[in-house]
């Protein structure tokens, strides 16, 4: 299989947010200057999380989302 693990990134380590995610896209967050990702799992679960990728690891299946700063 080939889903990934997403990880928020923190500022000592990553924090896992979700597993066996199967899709990640974009939609428009609340004001003009904000992103959410939207991740979705192999069951359809979604996450919504403001942010933007900071990292992919096709060969780990391993993303890595940072929160934007204000």
């Amino acid at each position: 299989m080939c889903q990934a693990k997403v990880f928020l990134d923190a500022p000592k380590d990553e924090n896992l947010v979700m597993e066996d995610v199967a899709r990640i896209f974009r939609e428009a967050g609340n004001d003009a200057h904000a992103e959410v990702l939207v991740l979705v799992n192999l069951f359809g679960e979604e996450k919504r999380i403001e942010g933007r990728i900071a990292s992919i690891d096709l060969l780990r299946h391993h993303v890595v989302i940072e929160r934007e700063e204000p």
